[in-house]
């Protein structure tokens, strides 16, 4: 490294990055969201509003779908549900903070490449939890607010869409972000 000129101090900071980049490996990675065979036992949007939604919900039995499915609906709508895109509106506002969140991930794990990426994985599923949470336009209609017993908040209802936030760092085990909000 002398011979690209660098001081002492850059000399150091380039053995860490490349300490970091040889425990990461080709192809390391953090997957955050609602993992495949993942199955919450969510009842998903409902596709039809008002009297003739109550009507079919009460003759039907509760049809159980992925929490992927359920957000997919939610992110780009249906029929008759208009997008409701929390997942899209967290990466819009959140994945500009995501690199100073991965300089500190390594700090506080002492370069632990590993186990930054199990940090991150966490973070980045939190905001995807308050983007859900905080998501409230379109609001729901006034028949899906007494559906569901008062609340006006167009992506809760059972809680299960938070509790199936994942994250999983490549070659790792999948982790439930919170411990299922």
């Amino acid at each position: 490294m002398a011979e690209l000129g660098l001081n002492k101090t850059s000399e150091q900071i380039m053995r860490s990055v490349h300490t970091v980049l040889e425990q990461l490996g080709p192809g390391s990675s953090v997957s955050v969201g609602f993992m495949e065979g993942s199955m919450a036992g969510y009842n998903g949007p409902r596709p039809l509003h008002g009297r003739q939604e109550t009507e079919k919900r009460a003759n039907a039995p509760a049809r159980q779908v992925p929490a992927a499915q359920a957000m997919f609906w939610n992110e780009f709508g249906t029929e008759n549900i208009p997008p409701r895109p929390a997942f899209r509106t967290m990466i819009t506002r959140q994945s500009p903070t995501w690199g100073r969140l991965a300089m500190s991930a390594l700090k506080m794990t002492h370069n632990n490449a590993p186990k930054a990426l199990q940090v991150m994985g966490m973070k980045i599923g939190e905001q995807l939890q308050e983007s859900i949470i905080d998501f409230n336009d379109p609001p729901n209609a006034p028949s899906t607010i007494a559906t569901k017993g008062g609340i006006d908040a167009p992506l809760l209802d059972s809680r299960n869409m938070l509790r199936s936030v994942e994250y999983q760092v490549s070659g790792g085990e999948r982790a439930i972000v919170n411990g299922g909000a």
